[in-house]
């Protein structure tokens, strides 16, 4: 499915951006290890094409979600937007 594979490409973009020196003070997560894992997890659920995902990725990079949170803190906000453009593109009124 389009939408989904789409997806796919924008969170390991997403993915990509963090490393071990990311700041997650004003996001949820405890360590960047725990996010690293939520994003695998997100990317395993397009995998499946399991539709509550989508909602999972809307929750993330929603305003004052942890994406961006996260993208704010380190420097990659112009990114985030154009990343987050390209979620709401693919997912649409799913």
């Amino acid at each position: 499915m389009k939408p989904f594979d789409d997806l796919f490409l924008v969170v390991l973009e997403f993915k990509k951006m963090i490393d071990s020196n990311t700041d997650i003070i004003w996001s949820k997560y405890n360590s960047v290890d725990e996010l690293i894992i939520e994003i695998e997890n997100l990317l395993e659920g397009l995998r499946e094409i399991d539709h509550s995902t989508i909602e999972k990725i809307r929750l993330m990079i929603a305003p004052t979600g942890s994406l961006q949170e996260i993208s704010i803190s380190n420097g990659w906000g112009e990114k985030f937007i154009e990343l987050a453009i390209k979620v709401e593109s693919s997912i649409g009124d799913q």
